[in-house]
């Protein structure tokens, strides 16, 4: 069953997340970072996470936004900068991914869609289910919803994530390159 996630279930998917996306910046930004991300979200008009319940338990999840500009407001760039000169302090060698983040970021800007899936996640042993793709339609109605017609969502190139958004009817629209790791970002059309 697919419904809202409520802010008790928020460290369900904070850890849900953490653990999908070892080694990539949301993560290295820590814990305390994804759950103000989330908390944001789903706290604005402009956001939405929503969960895949099997027997109570979340065993997928889908959070994004239908208008990224409005959810990234200048109270969050301030606290996400804090989270940042921490997260370099214990560990200098990520200002290289935060560069790459801000960089990307101004790159999917001259796409000029707004709304983004920012994290979709199956645990392990409930993939190829179709979980994921119920996930995306649910983030579909909302996008529908808002009256817009499509959305981003990006992953690292040549993974599974990309093979899934290719099947899923998502097209590519951008790859970005920065040093020698690849970025795909898909848009979605309704």
């Amino acid at each position: 069953m697919i419904e809202p996630i409520k802010i008790e279930e928020i460290n369900t998917i904070v850890n849900m997340h953490y653990d999908a996306f070892k080694g990539l910046l949301t993560s290295d930004l820590g814990k305390d970072y994804i759950t103000y991300l989330f908390t944001n979200i789903i706290n604005s008009e402009y956001g939405i996470c929503y969960g895949y319940k099997i027997d109570s338990k979340i065993v997928g999840f889908v959070c994004g936004t239908s208008d990224f500009k409005k959810i990234w407001d200048i109270k969050f760039k301030v606290k996400l900068a804090k989270f940042a000169i921490t997260a370099v302090i214990n560990n200098p060698s990520i200002i290289h991914k935060i560069v790459k983040y801000l960089w990307v970021h101004y790159q999917v800007g001259k796409i000029g869609i707004n709304a983004h899936i920012l994290s979709i996640v199956v645990l392990n042993n409930y993939r190829k289910k179709g979980i994921g793709l119920e996930l995306v339609k649910n983030f579909s109605t909302f996008i529908r919803n808002k009256n817009l017609k499509s959305y981003l969502v990006n992953t690292d190139a040549n993974t599974q994530a990309s093979k899934f958004y290719f099947k899923t009817g998502f097209k590519l629209v951008k790859t970005i390159k920065f040093f020698n790791k690849k970025d795909n970002w898909f848009r979605y059309d309704l």
